[in-house]
């Protein structure tokens, strides 16, 4: 069964640096509550990894929900590689598109952001945002640091090295927010 019914949500404290243990608390609230099945967390904040650390204690298995395919502001990244960069777009889901086919995309970004997966102790990641990054490679293919790839090709060669990152016991979920096929071209990487 689905439905508004059948789904909590709650925001972290206004001031969630200084309120870990309110963040701790929520957390672990919902873990107690027996007729929670699955805890989603959009963003780890300071205070995430403890709560999970207590969730692992009593039975649950922490899960990410990331989008490792754009970001909302101009990160450290960028300014580090902007050609890493595929498109500044500002659309409901981020700002600016990664392309896939960048090497300091593949071999920086994405090493460095899945370590932080396992270091704060997630066990599952489910990604967000595929329909509207392939979408993106679509549009701006010429932009693209290495445009002989097809988007196809570029965008498997990413999940295949997401998974080997993550290792082959990491549960990854994948997106299908769109009724395209393309959301299925690397469903072999995914669970």
């Amino acid at each position: 069964t689905w439905g508004a019914d059948h789904i909590i949500t709650d925001t972290y404290p206004d001031n969630f640096m200084s309120e870990m243990e309110t963040t701790v608390s929520k957390i672990v609230n919902f873990a107690q509550d027996p007729d929670v099945k699955a805890i989603v967390v959009c963003q780890a904040v300071p205070g995430t990894k403890a709560a999970f650390d207590k969730i692992k204690e009593m039975g649950m298995v922490p899960a990410l929900w990331l989008g490792f395919m754009n970001d909302p502001s101009k990160v450290e990244y960028i300014e580090k590689y902007p050609d890493m960069l595929l498109v500044d777009d500002r659309v409901w889901c981020g700002r600016y598109f990664y392309d896939f086919s960048n090497p300091h995309y593949l071999n920086d970004y994405l090493p460095a952001a899945i370590s932080n997966v396992h270091k704060w102790g997630y066990e599952a990641v489910k990604f967000d945002t595929i329909p509207m990054s392939l979408l993106h490679h679509e549009r701006f293919h010429s932009n693209m640091y290495d445009p002989s790839l097809t988007t196809k090709e570029a965008y498997r060669e990413m999940i295949k090295k997401v998974r080997a990152e993550l290792g082959e016991n990491m549960y990854m979920l994948s997106c299908c927010g769109s009724f395209t096929s393309s959301v299925l071209w690397a469903s072999d990487f995914f669970e």
